[in-house]
């Protein structure tokens, strides 16, 4: 799957961000979702996110990725 898409990152970029520019419940949009890093983030931090990704294939991986996230 790794040969689909080569734009993942590591984690602590998103997790920055949300830290630094959030709230718990707010709301973070990701217009290029890719294997949803930074919505597991969000998921960890008590956010909300929603994801944009053209690609089927990559948004499935991202799709199970949130999946396998607990939720608290």
């Amino acid at each position: 799957m790794k040969d689909l898409h080569n734009g993942e990152f590591i984690p602590q970029i998103p997790r920055q961000a949300i830290l630094r520019f959030t709230k718990p419940y707010d709301l973070v949009v990701d217009p290029f979702v890719g294997y949803g890093t930074t919505l597991v983030e969000c998921q960890r931090l008590g956010r909300n996110g929603i994801g944009v990704e053209l690609e089927p294939q990559i948004a499935e991986v991202a799709k199970r990725r949130l999946c396998e996230e607990l939720n608290p």
